[in-house]
């Protein structure tokens, strides 16, 4: 009968499991479904380009912008390797996805052994399914993003220094660990703190009187692991040093043109001169808004509202029962990466992803001693009964949370894919377009749909129409201008009217190579204003969305 019941059980996880999994094809076919997506349309163009054009790893051409100049934030092994497997431009989507869905499944099996290592079998079980149910992974673990791998190649690295600690020192452990940690100091820096954090742990645990004797003393038995912490080290800086100088080319280009000609430039374009240290700053630690929007993430994101008691919970026991051992670091790592990197992590949700197997094992030890003390205090016999209720009550809450997240993108009334089509076979690709936006001219439901605060504040009567519309974008620029292929910028139309077209001073900005003068969502009156300023070009496409003239043609 046990026998059975364990096969029952297992069977379960397993559909539990594939369920997490068929959720992600959500969208599958549509690149311009699913968050932040100019980054995903900026890693589609890479790999696009590497496709065409042979991989040149620290020239990649993301954005389709003006000014040019290539933008390196990681060096783009994903990209990469999405192009090499995909063979043409018409699989890239499929291929990439695939890509980052096989990562996902290998981080399932790192957390179970994460877990395994540190405690048991049965609080690995609850990892994986907390980890595989978290609604920040069913989100986008399935979206064009490098992040997927890296998370894969940290966690990998921590799973390492977690064997290493526990006596397993062979030659491979070394390796992968090296190998895993040069992977992601080059694609995300700040994913390899955990296992520094786990490490240092370790360290301090160990460190007594006399100090200096026990630092040499663990600094020569620890050597080789140390040494390889020191060269990835090395690697990262070493990485910074070519981001900026491949960046600088494009700062420049920037810095050329004054600071009235970049003011109407969306954001995403006036990050180019950065590289990934630039980003370290302590100003959120002194804003209360960070720690109210990272506590409501963790509870609708990174975790649920049940796993999230967990995680309390399994801090608690954490903090009871292994203080002084290296398990800690889990706690640790997490207040760690948030003192040094919140200010980045607080713009970007996504950068809470190599958090889910850190979280996911806390919440398992919370749920592991809840099931026992549950056990204990009411007599219960049947040994997988309490254990299939949390999973499944915490799969149920995670995808309630996920739905409201995601699946309601499907109802939005304007889709990019849309203006792709009208655009087929209309524009000659890769040339230059200046594009004046009517930003009054969209429905909410465009401002809202990939903005989930300014959705809630909508929906709860705290921001009326006009504020939404004056506090949020419905499109970005860099999805626009990927979906009708040409390079350019837009120019944003606040007052409804029509613009004050000066193409002269455009041309000046473009270098003389504008093509194409767009307006995008005018009204049929804005439109006929347009018109009648914009005599000297010859207007070759006129639609309810679109005005457009061809400057190359007389």
């Amino acid at each position: 009968m046990g026998m059975k019941n364990s096969q029952v059980y297992l069977f379960f996880l397993l559909v539990l499991l594939l369920f997490s999994f068929l959720i992600r094809l959500i969208g599958w076919d549509d690149p311009f479904f699913g968050h932040h997506i100019v980054r995903q349309l900026s890693t589609l163009t890479t790999i696009e380009n590497y496709v065409r054009d042979g991989v040149k790893l620290l020239e990649p051409s993301t954005y389709y912008f003006t000014y040019g100049g290539a933008h390196l934030q990681e060096l783009p092994v994903y990209q990469a390797l999405s192009a090499w497997l995909s063979g043409s431009t018409d699989a890239i989507l499929s291929t990439s996805r695939s890509l980052n869905l096989f990562f996902s499944l290998l981080t399932l099996l790192v957390v179970f052994q994460i877990a395994a290592t540190q405690f048991n079998r049965e609080i690995a079980i609850y990892s994986v399914l907390f980890f595989a149910f978290s609604p920040l992974n069913m989100i986008y673990q399935s979206v064009v993003l490098f992040d997927i791998s890296t998370v894969f190649f940290a966690s990998l690295a921590y799973w390492m220094v977690a064997k290493y600690i526990q006596g397993k020192r062979s030659k491979t452990l070394f390796f992968i660990f090296l190998f895993a940690g040069l992977y992601s100091v080059l694609t995300k820096a700040l994913y390899f703190l955990p296992a520094g954090v786990l490490l240092a742990t370790h360290f301090l645990q160990q460190w007594a009187r006399p100090r200096t004797k026990n630092l040499l003393d663990y600094i020569i038995h620890h050597r080789v692991i140390i040494g390889l912490f020191v060269l990835i080290t090395l690697v990262m800086f070493l990485w910074v040093g070519i981001q900026w100088q491949v960046n600088s080319g494009s700062h420049n280009s920037f810095t050329k043109l004054g600071k009235s000609s970049i003011e109407f430039l969306s954001p995403q374009y006036l990050y180019f001169n950065y590289t990934s240290i630039e980003f370290l700053s302590l100003q959120h630690l002194y804003d209360v808004m960070f720690y109210v929007g990272t506590l409501f993430r963790w509870i609708t994101m990174v975790s649920n509202p049940i796993t999230f008691s967990l995680f309390i919970l399994g801090i608690f026991v954490l903090s009871r029962d292994y203080r002084g051992k290296e398990q800690m670091a889990l706690i640790y790592s997490i207040i760690w990466y948030h003192l040094i990197f919140g200010s980045i992590v607080g713009a970007h949700e996504y950068y809470e992803l190599i958090m889910v197997p850190l979280t996911s094992v806390i919440s398992g030890c919370g749920a592991k001693w809840l099931e026992d003390r549950m056990r204990s205090e009411f007599k219960i016999v049947r040994i997988y009964m309490l254990s299939t209720g949390i999973i499944l009550a915490t799969a149920l809450c995670s995808f309630f949370l996920y739905s409201i997240n995601f699946i309601g993108n499907l109802s939005l009334e304007h889709k990019t894919d849309s203006i792709k089509k009208e655009m087929r076979g209309l524009l000659d690709p890769q040339n230059y377009a200046y594009v004046y936006i009517d930003q009054t001219n969209f429905p909410i439901s465009d401002y809202v749909v990939h903005n989930r605060t300014a959705k809630l504040l909508y929906f709860s009567g705290l921001l009326s129409k006009n504020e939404i519309r004056s506090q949020s974008d419905p499109l970005s620029c860099q999805e626009l201008i990927n979906a009708i292929k040409q390079y350019g910028v837009c120019e944003w139309v606040m007052s409804g009217k029509a613009p004050e077209v000066n193409i002269q001073k455009i041309e000046f900005w473009y270098k003389k190579n504008l093509r194409y003068l767009m307006f995008y969502r005018f009204t049929e009156e804005t439109k006929a204003v347009i018109q009648n300023r914009v005599t000297d070009y010859k207007k070759i496409y006129d639609s309810s969305n679109w005005l457009i003239y061809d400057l190359g043609l007389e």
